[in-house]
């Protein structure tokens, strides 16, 4: 696989990580609100750091079409 798909993969997951990491501790001191606030934010850098690797997606599937 290709450095050009293989980052986006790890920095989503690395993303996904710090997430559920931030907002298990923001419930553990009983911040509930922050925690779901962190956990939309991460789902949104998530799919914005992800769109090269969609835009690949699609790409590679107009191709084999074509």
């Amino acid at each position: 696989m290709s450095e050009v798909l293989l980052e986006p993969v790890v920095k989503t997951v690395a993303l996904s990580i710090l997430t559920k990491l931030t907002a298990e501790i923001c419930r553990a001191a009983g911040e509930s609100g922050v925690a779901a606030f962190v956990e939309t934010a991460g789902t949104v850098l998530a799919l914005a750091v992800a769109l090269p690797l969609v835009r690949a997606v699609a790409q590679l599937m107009g191709e084999l079409l074509i």
